[in-house]
């Protein structure tokens, strides 16, 4: 019988069949009748056309193992985890609220005394959405107003026991369902009411008798629900395990994502009797607010990560180091050689949070921190200088031709959207250039326009480094 070779490179339908007909030929020479209508010709179009659709199955399962063609985020979740990389959580926005003392109030005796509000007290913005008080804070009698800052969710706090976990029988490690739009940062496990477990991204260098424990995400739908974080421990071979008959208490808070973000003076009242008491307004915006990093900038992150191996040196690991951090959106960094600070030795990064706008004291912290624990210039501050990105409105004024049929109005409003889209924080970056022919494109793509042109005063904006382009005024109008 004469050899026959596989080709296993062509898999698709007219291959397959021809291949099968050249092994019908070889093997019986004597069928002649090849004919689409034969039943033995059509048995080897189904085998073909069964194949092919396997070929197809195959080459969308191997595509998921690589970072660039995985088309699932839980995909990229499996393949980051071999390297101890997760995707960020969802953040929650902050805000800085100025408490101002109302007058003394017939019968209110503590209007003009000592007013403590606990933390977590909540507050509101004027559409329902609830912020929390970081921690507690007393005005003081000589206080006429005092800023605090909140952190935009609500605080879930649970008393757990083994049996409220569940065994993972391959890790042997103990987890437990958060729910979605668990708060990065947030996380509290504390043993006993004694022992306040450490919250680590994996379990690499944990030893038996350590308190650790780590926040996974599940992309895919979990009970209905996407993004389903779990509260994971270690086996008590990695990381410690848990005790029969202890007690456990998680506390969490579970936010809005970018739901939160809002403007300066939204947040206007403050639950319960302390209503009476001050006048509730936030002086700065909220900022920071952002649910389950998507997965095309999970996607660009992985190997920017896995090249910094858990270090910063050169300008890209500091701005891996600072993408990684969750509420971070943008950042760039800027060699010393090219601005004038001091001292001599330094890095310059400068930073937009999701959602844009600037940087709330709390994630500035959280950046200090890792920078200051991570970075190659060491643990003092001063060495790492954090500057929100400065913003460069560009303001837009063009005509717009409508096409016969459609609303003026209607179309006006989606041309403004689309140019508020445009300069958005998730499709603008950093000293990214603005391009005059990127917008028309933009516009042209939106249904009912004809055609555009822009004012003379509208050219090509090119910013300086640490300054991103922003939208200014919006004028568009209709050629008659």
């Amino acid at each position: 019988m004469p050899s026959l070779v596989t080709n296993f490179t062509s898999r698709d339908f007219s291959s397959i069949y021809e291949w099968l007909i050249s092994i019908l030929r070889t093997e019986c020479p004597e069928y002649t009748d090849l004919n689409a209508s034969d039943s033995g010709i059509s048995i080897i179009r189904l085998i073909s056309r069964a194949t092919d659709s396997m070929s197809l199955y195959v080459d969308e399962a191997f595509a998921e193992s690589f970072i660039h063609s995985a088309k699932f985020k839980q995909s990229l979740i499996d393949i980051a985890r071999s390297v101890d990389l997760l995707p960020k959580l969802p953040n929650a926005a902050v805000a800085t609220v100025r408490l101002t003392r109302k007058g003394a109030l017939i019968g209110n005796v503590g209007n003009t005394g000592v007013i403590s509000i606990p933390a977590d007290a909540r507050f509101y913005k004027v559409d329902g959405t609830g912020y929390l008080l970081n921690t507690a804070t007393t005005m003081q009698v000589s206080d006429a107003y005092k800023d605090v800052i909140v952190t935009q969710g609500e605080r879930i706090t649970r008393t757990l026991t083994i049996s409220d976990f569940t065994l993972d029988q391959k890790t042997g490690r103990y987890y437990y369902n958060m729910g979605s739009g668990v708060a990065a940062d947030s996380v509290t496990f504390v043993e006993n009411s004694l022992i306040t477990w450490e919250e680590v991204e994996s379990f690499y260098r944990s030893f038996s008798d350590d308190e650790h424990f780590a926040l996974e995400v599940y992309a895919d739908l979990y009970n209905g629900i996407a993004d389903t974080v779990f509260f994971t421990i270690g086996n008590g071979t990695v990381g410690k395990s848990l005790v029969s008959g202890t007690s456990y208490v998680l506390s969490y808070i579970k936010c809005d994502g970018a739901s939160g973000n809002t403007g300066s003076g939204t947040i206007t009242s403050i639950e319960g009797e302390y209503d009476v008491l001050v006048t509730v307004t936030n002086t700065t915006s909220a900022t920071g607010g952002a649910g389950v990093e998507s997965i095309e900038d999970f996607r660009l992150r992985i190997p920017k990560v896995v090249r910094t191996q858990r270090r910063a040196v050169t300008k890209e690991d500091y701005e891996a180091l600072v993408l990684s951090i969750s509420g971070v959106k943008r950042c760039e960094c800027i060699d010393r050689n090219d601005v004038d600070r001091w001292p001599h030795l330094y890095v310059v990064i400068y930073v937009v949070p999701e959602g844009g706008g600037e940087m709330s004291s709390t994630l500035y912290d959280t950046i200090m921190a890792q920078l200051t624990s991570i970075a190659c210039l060491g643990g003092w501050s001063g060495r790492y200088i954090l500057l929100d990105a400065e913003e460069v409105p560009v303001d837009i004024t063009c005509s717009i031709g409508v096409n016969y049929g459609y609303s003026s109005e209607a179309v006006i409003s989606s041309v403004t959207t689309a140019i508020n889209s445009y300069f958005h924080v998730d499709n603008n970056d950093v000293h990214m250039v603005f391009s005059l022919g990127s917008l028309h494109t933009t516009i042209m793509a939106v249904t009912g326009v004809s055609w555009v042109e822009f004012d003379d005063s509208v050219v090509n904006v090119y910013p300086d480094h640490g300054q991103i382009t922003t939208v200014g005024t919006i004028t568009i109008t209709v050629a008659t």
